[in-house]
């Protein structure tokens, strides 16, 4: 169980570290892939997916979000006290992927002037702001916000 609960953690840092970064990359000043598109951060969101439950995969369930795990509880599949310990394995694993992302392109902060940009690198934000259809895009589907 111990060992399941390493490998939340693990894979979670995994899966932000790589999608972050990617994230990072693409939009922060002075990187290399800057300005990369899109499709580079798509990509590089899927490989961050597939290497973080291929790594961890072996040894634990690779659920690597809290919303499944909620949902595998909802249906009896796990246990509460082993469902707790999984998400705070994975909030733990997606802040250190966040602090480890944020370290390594420390330089690159100071050179985007954006703030949007900056966000970007760690969460998502509506292009345009209207309530009512953003929260029905989060809702049903983020590619519509």
């Amino acid at each position: 169980m111990t060992l399941q609960i390493l490998g939340e953690f693990l894979g979670t840092f995994i899966l932000v570290l790589l999608g972050n970064g990617v994230v990072a990359a693409n939009v922060l000043g002075k990187t290399k892939s800057e300005n990369a598109g899109w499709v580079t951060i798509a990509i590089g969101w899927g490989l961050a997916v597939a290497v973080a439950v291929w790594v961890v995969g072996f040894f634990s369930p690779a659920y690597l979000n809290p919303a499944l795990v909620i949902g595998f509880l909802v249906l009896g599949k796990i246990k509460i006290g082993l469902a707790f310990a999984f998400i705070v394995a994975e909030f733990l694993g997606a802040m250190l992927g966040a602090v480890a992302v944020w370290l390594h392109y420390y330089p690159h902060w100071e050179e985007t002037k954006d703030s949007s940009l900056i966000l970007a690198s760690f969460a998502t934000a509506p292009a345009i702001r209207h309530s009512w259809s953003n929260y029905l895009g989060e809702a049903f589907d983020g590619r519509y916000s």
